[in-house]
Parts: C-alpha cells; sequence; structure tokens
C-alpha cells in the first residue's frame, strides 16, 4: 500500500483511495446494498428489495489482507476509491502515462503498451487469420489487457446488448457491487464511462452497455475534433 500511494495514488492527486476508509471519511463513504429477495438479509421473501449490507472498508473492520481485486471474497480486501479518483486513474492510463491536466508522465510508453497489450494474443499466440489463439472467457473476440477486457473484431453481442456490445476497440471492467467502466475512442474523441452503484450481485451490465451506447451514438454524429481532421489529412 506504500508504493502505491507514492508512486501512484499522490502523483495522480488520487486523495481517497486505498484499502481502507480512515474513521474520519467514513462519514463519506456511500451506502453498499443487495438486490435480493431472502428473508436472511432482511427482505419479505416474496420480492426483491434493496437491503443495507455492513461494510467492511471502514478503518479498523477492514480485511487486513490486501489485495488489487480483492481476495477473500469478491469484495474483502480491494480497494476502495472516488469516482473523480479512478476517473484520474483511467484517464492516465488511456493518455498512455501522462497525468491528466499535465505534462508530467506516471509511467513510460512503453509502460502503456504493456498495460493496454491484449494479453491472450501475447500468451498463445495468433492464427493464420490474425485472430488469436485463445480468448477471454472461451469467448471468441474477447481478450484481456492489464486494465481488462477487450472488445476485438469478430467479437459477438451478448442477446439484448449486455455487457459485450460486440464493437471493436472497446475496453472495459466491472468491479464489486456493480462498478464498472467502459472506454473507447470514437470519432476523434476518447469517451469514458464509469459507473458506481454500490448494489450486490453484480448488474448484467445492460444499463451501463445503454448509456455508453447513447455516448457513442453522439460522439458519431459530430465533426471530427480539429486535431483528429488534421491528423486525418496528413
Amino acid at each position: 500500500d506504500a508504493f502505491l500511494r507514492r508512486e501512484g495514488f499522490q502523483p495522480l492527486g488520487m486523495r481517497d483511495t486505498g484499502f481502507s476508509v480512515p474513521a474520519r471519511k467514513a462519514g463519506r463513504l456511500a451506502r453498499l446494498y443487495r438486490h435480493t429477495k431472502a428473508c436472511r438479509f432482511g427482505a419479505s421473501g416474496a420480492r426483491a428489495d434493496l437491503r443495507p449490507v455492513e461494510n467492511g472498508f471502514v478503518e479498523g473492520r477492514h480485511c487486513t489482507v490486501l489485495s488489487g481485486g480483492g481476495c477473500v471474497s469478491s469484495r474483502d480486501g480491494g480497494l476502495t476509491s472516488t469516482i473523480r479518483d479512478y476517473s484520474k486513474f483511467l484517464v492516465a492510463v488511456f493518455n498512455r502515462g501522462v497525468v491528466p491536466g499535465s505534462r508530467k508522465r506516471l509511467f513510460s510508453e512503453a509502460s502503456a503498451e504493456i498495460l493496454l497489450t491484449n494479453h491472450c494474443a501475447k500468451v498463445a499466440g495468433l492464427r493464420p487469420d490474425g485472430a488469436p489463439n485463445i480468448c477471454a472467457h472461451n469467448r471468441k473476440g474477447v481478450g484481456l489487457n492489464m486494465m481488462g477486457e477487450v472488445q476485438l473484431e469478430g467479437c459477438e453481442p451478448d442477446k439484448n446488448c449486455l455487457w459485450f456490445d460486440g464493437v471493436p476497440g472497446m475496453v472495459q471492467w466491472g468491479g464489486a457491487a456493480t462498478t464498472f467502466y467502459k472506454y473507447q475512442f470514437v470519432n476523434g474523441r476518447p469517451l469514458l464511462l464509469i459507473v458506481f452503484s454500490q448494489v450486490l450481485p453484480q448488474d448484467d451490465g445492460r444499463s451501463c452497455s445503454a448509456n455508453f451506447k447513447r455516448m457513442r451514438a453522439w460522439a458519431e454524429a459530430q465533426p471530427p475534433p480539429r486535431q483528429a481532421a488534421r491528423s486525418a489529412r496528413r
């Protein structure tokens, strides 16, 4: 945790990110809910309801086994953050290491390449047609980089476009308690959508995908930004 603070959180100004929430900030911690009909969680047993869940991320009650993705269960031991902090990190990565709002670098172009490369192709190589020999989740057209899932050429959308919408170039990931992001460069514009819902179990992603679809449609309807247009003319 000291290394992450020194090398990542502090340079990016991520003041509200860590493996636990200090007691002095506990009042800012969003309530966590479970969508359930089970009586053991306080619901009626007849219909699904949102029931509050005791939050185990406040300092003193947090899991002492630290892990980036959570290790004791689907949500214990991982990082807590805010949309503001998370967006700073994601923008720095998709800026290929440049800190948002500055010309300073958090990491090199070479490191950015490692983060954003499809590692399914790196691990198992490519077929003669250029497609990876293996795909994430055994799903055609889905790769994995260090930031999450990557939709490749040939990605088949979910029925009703729940999480995978099939559009190549999308990078996306879902965290605990229905926390999602989706990123894509569309018509010369970087589009980033972040959703923190704080609801267990994980949502199927349809609302996130539907909102990003509207963002993409807006970007496609706009004239390309000047810099993108100049690059295209070159």
